[in-house]
């Protein structure tokens, strides 16, 4: 199966009076993980289990923590499969989408461009045995 990998494109943007925030290192701007925004590297292949980070169209059925499966791999976007709910089964695709921290978060703002999904993985847990 081929595994196709997604990397993010982050820019930061410092206050014009605080210069010294003006470039920032290409490593630094990956390392961060801040809430809200997908992670920088997104490895995935066909059948992946994923999670949907954003509200895209609630009255479609794609909402946040939507848990979906991986059915074609582009590079504008990706198509899935949802999983569960009122939409169970229905195909839908999903956009590279562009994405900002908040003002207070960090000394400068960050914008990254990358899918609003991270991959998931299901955990059975068994409680009867105790």
């Amino acid at each position: 199966m081929k595994i196709q990998f997604y990397y993010s494109i982050a820019t930061s943007y410092a206050k014009e009076e605080d210069p010294k925030f003006a470039k920032h290192l290409v490593e630094y701007l990956q390392s961060l993980n801040c809430s809200g925004l997908p992670p920088f590297g997104l490895i995935l292949k066909v059948g992946s289990p994923v999670m949907l980070l954003r509200n895209l169209y609630p009255t479609k059925g794609l909402c946040n923590s939507t848990r979906m499966i991986v059915t074609i791999l582009g590079f504008r976007c990706i198509e899935v499969q949802i999983l569960g709910g009122d939409f169970h089964s229905t195909k839908k695709l999903i956009p590279c989408m562009l994405f900002a921290t908040t003002e207070g978060e960090l000394p400068f703002i960050l914008q990254c461009k990358q899918f609003p999904i991270i991959l998931c993985f299901a955990i059975i847990v068994d409680k009867s045995q105790g």
